[in-house]
């Protein structure tokens, strides 16, 4: 333990009558956050003296040697403090104004906690001086006193690139030197809490894509960031069946792109307001608005694939049947025949076993006259 004052009571005396000292320190502990506890340096008493004390690591210095500045600071913790033991400690430690007597600023000390900034350790709290004369409340002074710095409440406000409150979603928070991961609320704010102007802060998103510096200004409460909001979306190609298709190039926001294998081309894309895709397929622009919500930004294309038309029926050939018979009407099978027209030979054939043989009908014309010659000058034709 350090000691920073030792003090005979026969020149101080105590106003919170029938209290143990170190008791009331012990409640202190119990009942305040660390910062308000530590407000309150260790007590003992041996014998006729007693003995102030903090743990070894603290670094502090009497208000006396502190700057302006610090001692601007020190008034803003004490009067935090004390206002703070009035609205929590009212009912359980009715004595609490008393705790803030002391005989003398000399038993004020100051020092920086880990976030840097200026806290008080007060020794002979609930003492004042045995002399006579008027009593005068040294804290109450320091609090009063015109400042040379002031305290803003400082406010983050956080929203995402497409406009819409990024509530409920942790970032880097570094100030005084400290950094730590906190988390905005449902209105996308974090209240950083009462700041000198002049003091600096910094808001980063936590895969370190958006940084954003701020020293705090007179009369500004609230300083606001926008983080990227980055959103999936997914356009499919189908034909005109329905069907997918894939490897299909096409043009996305002017860039060519290829659907896989399931005909889908799948990208990420930081959003803003109206934020719109651009789709070009075969000479046909279409747009779709994207979303906050990846699930609503799933689109699909059609590309009609060009109709296989079956090949036409061959076309139905129509034939003439010629036959041949001797003068005793028996068919001429096997006979060799031309037909003619004005000594033309217009189609020749060989009949069948039943003197028959199928010429083609678009070999001849309507309405002209044709002959059939063949060898046999017993034979005619029909």
């Amino acid at each position: 333990m350090k000691e920073l004052s030792s003090r005979s009571l026969l020149e101080v005396h105590d106003i919170i009558h029938g209290q143990n000292y170190v008791n009331i320190k012990a409640r202190l502990n119990q009942y305040l956050p660390a910062d308000y506890a530590n407000t309150f340096s260790n007590v003992n008493f041996f014998g006729s003296t007693g003995m102030w004390s903090v743990d070894d690591d603290m670094s502090l210095i009497r208000l006396k040697d502190a700057s302006a500045e610090e001692r601007s600071e020190a008034a803003f913790w004490l009067e935090e403090c004390r206002n703070y033991l009035g609205e929590n400690l009212a009912d359980k430690m009715p004595y609490w104004k008393s705790l803030f007597s002391i005989p003398s600023e000399d038993q004020i000390f100051l020092y920086r906690n880990n976030n840097g900034e200026i806290r008080v350790v007060l020794t002979e709290w609930g003492f004042e001086p045995r002399m006579a004369g008027k009593k005068v409340d040294v804290i109450g002074i320091l609090i009063d006193a015109p400042r040379v710095i002031k305290q803003e409440e400082v406010t983050i406000h956080i929203d995402y690139s497409d406009g819409t409150v990024a509530s409920q979603i942790q970032f880097v928070l570094n100030s005084f030197n400290n950094t730590k991961t906190v988390s905005t609320d449902d209105n996308g704010d974090f209240f950083l809490g009462k700041i000198f102007a002049s003091k600096s802060f910094s808001v980063e998103r936590t895969d370190g894509l958006n940084h954003y510096d701020y020293i705090v200004e007179v009369g500004k409460s609230i300083y606001s960031a926008v983080f990227d909001y980055y959103v999936d979306y997914v356009i499919s190609v189908e034909n005109q069946k329905g069907e997918p298709k894939a490897n299909y190039t096409f043009i996305v926001n002017g860039m060519e792109v290829q659907t896989d294998d399931f005909g889908q081309f799948v990208a990420s894309l930081k959003l803003l307001p109206e934020t719109v895709l651009r789709v070009k397929v075969v000479e046909k622009d279409h747009s779709f608005k994207l979303c906050h919500d990846s699930e609503q930004n799933r689109f699909v294309v059609r590309v009609d694939d060009p109709v296989v038309l079956p090949p036409p029926p061959p076309p139905v050939v129509e034939y003439i049947t010629v036959t041949l018979l001797d003068h005793d009407g028996t068919p001429l099978s096997d006979q060799p025949f031309q037909i003619m027209q004005k000594k033309i030979v217009v189609a020749e054939g060989v009949t069948d076993r039943d003197g028959n043989a199928r010429i083609q009908k678009d070999m001849f014309l309507s309405g002209k006259k044709y002959k059939i010659r063949f060898s046999r000058p017993d034979s005619y034709h029909k």
